[in-house]
């Protein structure tokens, strides 16, 4: 397995929000405390303002504007779907502040442009890595008093001849159930953690390509959100694609992506149910499981 660390990072001005903010800073802070640290090839699709910050630090610089990404596409058709009475009647006053998927358009838009840095990644290398493997610039939220990840130890994911993605055992998505996609829009039970996207070279056309249909399908039904749910489309609608990598009892899927990326994830069923526990029975397996990878 000969695998290339593929992200980005684009600024729509979130260090000047006044709530949910995150500067430039912050970002990069996570980027040099996790990814930066991964025994790995890495490419960055960025803004050029970006290069002199983690130039040193990655094998490819891609510099390209927002502007000029296929994802930009949908930047209209999202605020459009956004500013919609039928979109807003979903969420409460409450519910959208806490949730930018449902008032910012450039964020989702971003989400999508993640397949966009795939592509770019695997035609600028031209076929010299057998998986790419997606990892969000803000992965480890070093920053943070309690990190989203430890501190890598490896980066050894096992060799897999399908999409490998990190995933809670419950909330799967039924292909063609339209109000169940309506209801996962409104409450955010995806499985997957989009944070994280292992992708066999000879899987990655057809993911992006499923990907993007999943997303116009969203903007048709005058829905949108990030992109864990049109990851939760795919998989849906192409199981074969996908090895869905479960969170063992007590971890989250977000944070079982370090499990992924150091080969300790193992064999699992993709049919794994989570039982019924009473409360302090599970609180003691969360904190059991989080102590096990150093959180």
């Amino acid at each position: 397995m000969h695998a290339l660390l593929v992200s980005a990072y684009y600024d729509i001005g979130r260090g000047n929000w006044t709530h949910l903010q995150r500067s430039n800073a912050t970002y990069a802070d996570a980027f040099f405390g996790y990814l930066a640290l991964l025994p790995a090839p890495r490419y960055i699709l960025a803004d050029e303002d970006l290069r002199a910050t983690v130039e040193n630090q990655v094998d490819y610089f891609d510099a390209a504007p927002f502007s000029s990404l296929p994802a930009y596409k949908y930047l209209a058709p999202t605020r459009s779907v956004m500013e919609s009475e039928a979109f807003q009647s979903l969420f409460s006053a409450d519910e959208r502040r806490n949730h930018i998927e449902q008032y910012i358009p450039e964020y989702n838009v971003l989400m999508m442009m993640k397949w966009d840095a795939l592509e770019r990644a695997a035609a600028q290398t031209d076929g010299k890595f057998t998986h790419y493997v997606w990892a969000d610039f803000g992965l480890g939220k070093r920053t943070q008093k309690r990190p989203y990840l430890p501190a890598p130890r490896t980066f050894a994911p096992l060799p897999r001849d399908q999409i490998v993605l990190s995933a809670s055992p419950e909330n799967r998505l039924i292909a063609g159930d339209a109000e169940m996609l309506i209801r996962h829009v409104t409450t955010f039970k995806e499985q997957v953690a989009g944070s994280l996207m292992i992708i066999p070279a000879d899987k990655l056309a057809a993911f992006c390509s499923l990907a993007r249909q999943s997303y116009e399908e969203l903007l048709a039904m005058d829905l949108t959100t990030d992109d864990q749910l049109v990851i939760d489309m795919c998989v849906a609608r192409q199981p074969e694609l996908f090895y869905l990598s479960i969170a063992p009892r007590g971890l989250s899927k977000f944070n079982h992506i370090h499990n992924i990326l150091n080969g300790l994830d193992g064999v699992q069923p993709r049919t794994h149910t989570l039982p019924v526990w009473d409360a302090a029975t599970y609180k003691l397996a969360r904190a059991i499981a989080r102590w096990r990878i150093g959180l």
